[in-house]
């Protein structure tokens, strides 16, 4: 794990308590914010010996052409003229754990509708690294994480009294996940919109 991802864990888990935070867990610091974006694509046309469906979307303002998967049991289902609705979630948080290591986790996920259903789409991505307390200077006003990979990095939180909160064998944990869920609407002529929203937790 590299210097700059330590120095991000800094810059997020050393936001004050109240800040962008749900119902926390402990008195550790926490950090949680989140974006969905949710835009909409017109079907144009469907090949379906090539398996090439064209879309119009208005986030690009032109038309792209998407090679399906064979994997993809529903393409028999989508036509000319149908909307899909397209749905991406960022997520960011940071806690700080009483116990475990240090170490990097991935996991992706797809989830794809069977035969028969609707035609739809999931997909996500989740990215937790962890960096271990190894010292708390509360004089110097620093504190002191290794990760994974033995590297350390002494840092000095924007909110000193966060040193009050943390404790040597801590566990600083982020998590970064993104994820798309996309879903056929039959419904030709439908007006096709985007919908933003920035919404901290």
């Amino acid at each position: 794990m590299k210097s700059l991802v330590l120095a991000v864990l800094l810059a997020l888990v050393t936001v004050p308590g109240a800040v962008a935070q749900s119902t926390p867990v402990s008195d550790k610091p926490y950090f949680e914010a989140r974006e969905d974006v949710t835009t909409f694509a017109h079907v144009i046309a469907v090949d379906r010996k090539t398996r090439t469906v064209t879309l119009w979307t208005e986030e690009e303002e032109d038309t792209v052409s998407v090679q399906v998967s064979k994997d993809v049991k529903t393409l028999g289902k989508v036509k000319a003229g149908d909307v899909i609705r397209i749905t991406y979630t960022d997520m960011i948080s940071v806690r700080v754990d009483t116990t475990g290591q240090a170490g990097v986790t991935h996991e992706t996920m797809r989830a794809d509708a069977k035969k028969g259903q609707t035609p739809s789409l999931q997909m996500s991505e989740s990215l937790m690294l962890r960096a271990s307390i190894i010292a708390v200077d509360r004089a110097a006003g620093t504190f002191t994480l290794r990760d994974g990979e033995g590297d350390e990095d002494t840092l000095r939180p924007m909110f000193p009294e966060n040193l009050d909160r943390i404790a040597v064998g801590d566990v600083v944990v982020l998590t970064i996940s993104q994820s798309m869920a996309a879903v056929v609407e039959q419904a030709p002529g439908r007006k096709v919109t985007m919908k933003r929203t920035v919404s901290p937790q």
